[in-house]
């Protein structure tokens, strides 16, 4: 009573796909890399809660890279883990998102000057989307960085040029809007002077 218990979330992991690397040893595709985005997403929405969160089978198998006896291929699900990890802001904000197909979360840097907007956009179709940030002074900068690839199916393998990827690039006109492309994990990183 009066007590803030923590949950740790012993495992968690998401896939469709069939177990080709033995057991538990999934060809993970690009629409299990939304899965744990969104997962990712939930998980910064309650991290008062949280006290840890473990991806499932790490201990025994390498579930982040697939590999043969001369290549490596990062698998689309470390995609998503990743960006959040190098791309994403220490301190939460609230996000109030109109109905709509994307799924939102923020973060801003400790001094405040810096914004991080994850955005999972898990239908077929590129969504538009304004984004009003309240608190956060003139916007000098936009960095963006996408994760996607040619359709959900899509899967990274060792030796050949990887399907799912991470572009970034700039934007170099700020409008407060953006176009989040289709089965896409996107982080807009919005700084100012």
């Amino acid at each position: 009573k009066g007590k803030k218990i923590p949950i740790a979330m012993d495992e968690y992991n998401y896939w469709h796909g069939r177990e080709i690397y033995g057991q538990a040893g999934v060809r993970y595709q690009l629409r299990d890399a939304l899965g744990i985005a969104l997962a990712l997403h939930e998980m910064f929405r309650n991290n008062d809660m949280l006290y840890m969160a473990n991806l499932a089978q790490t201990a025994r198998l390498s579930i982040s890279t697939k590999k043969t006896k001369t290549h490596a291929a990062f698998d689309t699900i470390a995609l998503p883990l990743v960006m959040y990890r190098n791309n994403f802001g220490p301190v939460r904000v609230k996000v109030e998102a109109a109905n709509g197909p994307l799924d939102v979360v923020a973060s801003r840097s400790d001094d405040g000057k810096t914004a991080y907007i994850g955005v999972v956009n898990g239908t077929t179709e590129p969504v538009e989307a304004s984004l009003k940030t309240t608190g956060l002074g003139k916007v000098t900068h936009v960095k963006r960085l996408v994760m996607t690839g040619p359709d959900e199916n899509s899967y990274n393998q060792p030796g050949k040029p990887p399907t799912v990827t991470i572009r970034e690039d700039d934007l170099a006109h700020w409008t407060g809007s953006a176009t989040f492309d289709n089965l896409s994990v996107t982080i807009l990183i919005l700084s100012q002077q």
